[in-house]
């Protein structure tokens, strides 16, 4: 399993840092940094798919909330 997270604020990144540390949370593995530079590399297609569903999730959701 791999997740991808930007924290720009320092302060709140050093936290969010010790909070996985306490929970063993350390780093990636090999795998996982196979897996993240295929995403970014052929994954343009899946998100293209990906944002099409969830459009279709929100107008799905939209509908059935204004009835």
């Amino acid at each position: 399993q791999t997740s991808c997270i930007l924290i720009p604020e320092r302060n709140l990144r050093a936290q969010f840092e010790r909070i996985l540390q306490s929970n063993g949370l350390f780093g990636i593995g090999a795998f996982g940094v196979v897996a993240l530079q295929a995403a970014y590399d052929h994954g343009e297609e899946w998100l293209a798919q990906l944002l099409e569903y969830l459009e279709g999730n929100l107008a799905y959701l939209e509908k059935y909330v204004a009835e």
